[in-house]
């Protein structure tokens, strides 16, 4: 009987070991296919080091081969956060970012943290997912459109959707990194709240009939709202400078604009 309990433990002891030896070789799954250091986890949750990132990445929110790269990435810019100056333009249907430094590492760095977040936005790989508006944002990717552009000292990012929602969604999270960028780590602590939903609805931008005149936005929760039968009637008493659209025509532009794409529904008006 001792016997048998021996040769049971020896089993045991050599099983460990073996599984030790596979996690210190840092087995990972999958073909590097990026760019940068990634930290390959392999059998047994060995980490190995290994250069850029397998295609065995798991959809969801699970660690794969770039998660430590990203975090240790993402760590070092929040230490250098007052290195970093980033200028936000919103546009109608998202934003466009201006992020750098003038530090070569800590730009270096932008640049490789942009880099494999529009990787993640494309494929659908999230992080960071403890965080509400993070997680809310990953759910749209497929209606997300980003596209960088290296600059000398970091990343120019154009980030829209044809989605209003998912762009006020956008535009959120773009808030969220310039706090990132303002407060360090006090901020990245936080978890950010989805905007509501009576504040996405109030924000989505019409579809007018007049493209690029007459701009409106949608107030489909309005207590006043466009009617059928309405009618609009515009007094032009002047002319304008030579050149230039006359401002009684944009008026008129965005009263048809109002009622085609402003309320819960369309309007119909009429001209007397």
């Amino acid at each position: 009987m001792k016997n048998v309990l021996l040769c049971l433990l020896v089993g045991v002891f050599l099983v460990n070991l073996q599984g030790i030896s596979q996690a210190q070789e840092g087995r990972g799954p999958g073909q590097g296919r990026g760019m940068g250091r990634a930290q390959g986890m392999g059998p047994g949750q060995g980490m190995g080091r290994g250069r850029g990132m397998g295609r065995g990445m798991q959809r969801g929110h699970q660690h794969d081969d770039r998660h430590d790269a990203d975090h240790e990435v993402f760590e070092f810019l929040l230490q250098h956060h007052k290195k970093i100056k980033r200028i936000v333009k919103e546009l109608p249907d998202g934003v466009e970012t201006l992020t750098e430094s003038d530090n070569a590492e800590v730009a270096a760095m932008i640049k490789d943290h942009v880099q494999w977040m529009e990787y993640r936005v494309e494929e659908s790989n999230p992080i960071r997912m403890r965080d509400p508006l993070f997680a809310e944002l990953f759910k749209y990717t497929d209606k997300i459109k980003m596209k960088h552009e290296d600059t000398e000292k970091g990343v120019r990012v154009v980030e829209t959707s044809d989605d209003p929602k998912v762009a006020k969604l956008i535009q959120a999270h773009a808030k969220v990194v310039s706090k990132f960028v303002e407060n360090g780590f006090a901020e990245a602590m936080k978890n950010h709240a989805v905007p509501t939903d009576a504040v996405l609805t109030s924000a989505e931008p019409g579809k007018p009939v007049i493209d690029g005149h007459g701009k409106v936005v949608r107030m489909a929760s309005a207590t006043h709202q466009p009617r059928d039968g309405s009618k609009v009637a515009v007094d032009i008493t002047s002319g304008g400078s030579p050149g230039e659209l006359n401002s009684a025509i944009e008026k008129v532009a965005k009263y048809l604009n109002i009622f085609a794409a402003a309320g819960a529904e369309p309007a119909l008006v009429s001209l007397p």
